[in-house]
């Protein structure tokens, strides 16, 4: 996707390429093409919009999102305090927290 030849910079030669691929698979019966990782609204986390709509984008070829397990481990009371209350105020205050 991210290849560029020099001489045809100007044009946007990786969707059109994406568009033949579809055509393709298309004709062969294929109904699922997986265009890579998808983001989530979550509490660790909240994509951009440009992000959720290339989620978007890649939902509509039949892509899922995968949740990936995470885990971490706090030494400080304190610290595991202060970073989840931000984190909450965070989410609560994200207009796409009941997105997915």
């Amino acid at each position: 996707m991210s290849g560029v030849f020099e001489q045809y910079k100007q044009y946007d030669v990786s969707h059109y390429l994406q568009s033949v691929a579809f055509d393709i698979l298309r004709d062969k019966g294929v109904t699922r093409y997986e265009l890579g990782d998808q983001v989530y609204n979550g509490l660790f986390y909240q994509p951009s919009e440009k992000e959720r709509n290339i989620s978007l984008f890649k939902r509509g070829f039949g892509g899922q999102i995968v949740v990936k397990p995470r885990s971490e481990f706090f030494f400080s009371a304190d610290y595991l305090r202060e970073t989840m209350q931000k984190r909450i105020e965070k989410y609560i205050g994200s207009e796409y927290k009941n997105e997915i």
